[in-house]
């Protein structure tokens, strides 16, 4: 007889920030840096350009629903 298990994850909050922060660097490696016309020089992306690029909707405190 065969027998399946399901693992399950629970994330806490300290463990969603990580995750969030690793995939930020793993995108800024593959993104590169940005190019500002007005300062004429080139720079890091943000994390809110980040998530433009990515399609991936970017939450902060101003977004949260109270």
């Amino acid at each position: 007889m065969l027998t399946g298990a399901t693992e399950t994850w629970i994330l806490t909050r300290g463990d969603r920030k990580q995750i969030n922060i690793f995939e930020r660097k793993v995108y800024r490696r593959i993104l590169g840096t940005g190019y500002d016309n007005e300062k004429d020089n080139w720079r890091i992306l943000t994390n809110k350009e980040i998530y433009v690029m990515v399609k991936k909707p970017h939450y902060n405190r101003d977004n949260k629903v109270k």
